[in-house]
């Protein structure tokens, strides 16, 4: 049984990650590199006025403010609002949403330095050959 207060960070970056409660997207957590010093930055990112954010020093302690912020925010607004603002964060324009193309696939036959690398020794997946 899944635990309703279990929160889960997914990388998206280096030092930058999605919160997620259960599978909702709910908040991000990221390190500020860009500021002397570095800071953890955090915000609540459910579609109700007034999100929560915040900052700290370090990582575990940006978590425990994150949370501590979430579940007073869940409690402010309750289960319906929440559901609501939700059901908007996850809507997809059907009729204008164009799926991403397929990566190509390329194998390289051996492993060479950049300078000896020639668009010969590089083909497309479905081309080759069997060793």
């Amino acid at each position: 049984m899944a635990r309703p207060d279990l929160l889960k960070l997914r990388s998206i970056g280096q030092n930058d990650y999605r919160v997620l409660e259960g599978r909702q997207r709910i908040g991000r957590i990221r390190f500020a590199s860009e500021r002397t010093p570095g800071i953890w930055l955090w915000n609540v990112t459910v579609n109700i006025p007034g999100p929560p954010l915040g900052s700290a020093s370090g990582l575990d302690d940006t978590k425990q403010r994150f949370k501590a912020a979430w579940l007073a925010f869940k409690e402010k607004h309750g289960p319906e609002k929440l559901a609501k603002a939700y059901a908007g964060m996850n809507l997809r324009d059907e009729s204008s949403y164009t799926p991403p193309l397929p990566r190509t696939v390329r194998h390289v036959d051996s492993i060479q330095t950049p300078d000896s690398v020639a668009a010969t020794d590089v083909k497309p997946a479905s081309h080759r050959v069997a060793d």
